[in-house]
């Protein structure tokens, strides 16, 4: 989270229109998948290409 502005943003990502994207691992995908889970705010997606 940013100290300036409070917000969370998501490191090593690029952005693409109002999202941003960050490619991982297949190892990742469970971890990944968790956190969208669990996260409050619905705000994560993830996919598997």
């Amino acid at each position: 989270m940013s100290k300036k502005d409070g917000k969370s943003y998501l490191r090593k990502s690029r952005e693409k229109g109002r999202y941003f994207i960050v490619e991982a691992e297949d190892w990742e995908y469970e971890e990944n998948a968790e956190a969208q889970k669990n996260c409050p705010v619905k705000i994560i997606t993830v996919k598997k290409l």
